[in-house]
């Protein structure tokens, strides 16, 4: 609501259709954003009747030294992550002030390891299961991308490797995985691992080649 229907969303809004982000998509995915005030969020779930002890220790504010609470993911674009069964269980934030990290995930709690937990695996799971092959992306934007573009057999990590849990999880679901990293050096480093790991459960391997050192998303 507050990033496509209010003042204090503009900048955010105006940020996703920059990037060619559809509203449909926004609405799909439940995308948000935290505006860059210092006690936006905490103000607001006050409101709502939540404590403000357990709003820290699920990483939504962050405690200073002084006591005073800080919303985490000011000033970013948020990406609510949800788990196997369509529960909000986290968020990333990526921001848009160029404040850093680029992107930031919530803390890793009982509800949360990041280790365990593919993005869009939930929306992504029939059309894996029809297509019997999944693609395997590094980043939110590249999945949103995608969707847009008519291909919904797409998850990415959460800003980390692949793990070996990730890896036998999608093996119980497909025979074959596509990775389709960033074209980089980087990216390049990160498939190779993550082909031996897929290999190595079970899965058939395949590398997405994109031209002119891409990114999914640029693509």
């Amino acid at each position: 609501h507050l990033l496509r229907f209010t003042k204090d969303g503009k900048e955010g809004y105006q940020y996703l259709k920059n990037r060619g982000i559809s509203d449909n998509a926004i609405d799909e995915f439940q995308l948000g954003f935290a505006p860059n005030v210092k006690d936006f969020t905490a103000e607001f779930l006050k409101k709502k009747g939540f404590n403000q002890a357990l709003l820290v220790k699920a990483g939504l504010l962050s405690l200073q030294n002084d006591n005073s609470v800080t919303d985490r993911f000011r000033g970013r674009i948020i990406f609510p992550i949800r788990n196997h069964i369509g529960k909000t269980i986290a968020f990333g934030g990526r921001t848009i002030t160029g404040g850093e990290p680029k992107y930031l995930n919530s803390s890793e709690s009982e509800l949360f390891q990041k280790g365990k937990i593919l993005y869009n695996f939930d929306l992504a799971k029939k059309h894996i299961r029809k297509e019997n092959e999944v693609i395997l992306f590094e980043g939110y934007m590249d999945v949103i991308s995608a969707y847009q573009a008519g291909i919904n057999n797409v998850i990415a990590t959460l800003g980390t490797a692949l793990t070996e849990y990730q890896a036998q999880l999608l093996n119980r679901y497909v025979d074959t995985v596509v990775i389709c990293y960033d074209g980089d050096n980087a990216g390049l480093e990160a498939t190779y691992k993550a082909a031996n790991l897929l290999r190595k459960v079970g899965c058939q391997v395949k590398i997405a080649n994109l031209q002119d050192d891409l990114d999914p998303d640029s693509f």
